[in-house]
């Protein structure tokens, strides 16, 4: 895989885009958004200095993404961390399917978006 404006993707977030392919098609909505979110963020940290951890809010921040991404990484939050509040039940996939899809199409969006270079033109 190779990314318009940066050459070849790194091994790892090319791995994690396959299976973020095979887990769209399949209508794993909620798992698309996560995995999203995991190849950005694996990309950036390819890109970025080993051995440094980054809040990952912070790395998307410094690799100039805007709040679309700050989204992607907060919903994906929500769904892996529980903070009171659930953001997922099992009555969702029932009674709220079009929107969960409609967060996954946007996620999917989203790492289109950053492999062709992140910026707002390049929707």
């Amino acid at each position: 895989m190779v990314r318009a404006d940066m050459g070849p993707l790194s091994d790892q977030a090319a791995a994690l885009l396959a299976e973020l392919e095979t887990i769209f098609v399949a209508g794993a909505w909620v798992a698309t958004v996560i995995l999203a979110a995991a190849v950005i963020e694996a990309e950036l940290r390819a890109e970025g200095d080993e051995g440094r951890f980054t809040n990952t809010g912070v790395l998307f921040r410094e690799a100039g993404l805007g709040d679309d991404f700050d989204w992607l990484r907060q919903r994906r939050n929500a769904l892996l961390h529980f903070t009171g509040e659930p953001a997922l039940t099992v009555d969702m996939f029932w009674f709220q399917a079009a929107e969960l899809e409609a967060d996954a199409r946007r996620s999917v969006t989203l790492v289109a978006r950053m492999l062709r270079g992140g910026g707002p033109d390049n929707v």
